[in-house]
């Protein structure tokens, strides 16, 4: 099992929220490569407005909701990723708010293996899950 063998085996995707904690996981197959990965959080909301996500291995993320204009200096950067999701749910009509977050994963960095997507989905599903 890995670097995962803490997480329990929830089928395409596992949200768990109790005490005000959320832990969710977003697992990555590719059957055409034999690929199998996982990206997982822990999170809880802040009354900050402000998005704290420290990733393993990565400087901490911090984003402050006021602010969701496009900043050129973050593209191809997690800041960015948190930002556009944040708007996104705006746009149609969700909620979002402060949190801080830990996130670990198997999908390699700039792999071209979806470690976009997969942290995309991470910040979705704390999104929907502490908001919405």
């Amino acid at each position: 099992m890995g670097t995962f063998a803490w997480w329990p085996r929830l089928g395409c995707l596992g949200i768990g929220l109790a005490a005000g904690w959320l832990a969710a996981r977003a697992p990555l197959r590719c059957k055409a490569v034999g690929l199998a990965a996982d990206a997982a959080a822990a999170a809880a909301k802040n009354d900050e407005n402000i998005v704290r996500v420290k990733s393993a291995g990565y400087d901490m993320d911090v984003v402050d909701l006021s602010d969701l204009s496009v900043h050129k200096n973050e593209r191809g950067h997690s800041p960015a990723l948190v930002r556009g999701m944040c708007q996104g749910f705006l746009n149609h009509g969700y909620k979002i708010g402060g949190f801080d977050a830990a996130t670990v994963s198997q999908v390699l960095s700039g792999s071209g293996l979806s470690s976009s997507a997969a942290y995309e989905v991470l910040v979705g599903v704390m999104l929907n899950a502490l908001y919405n």
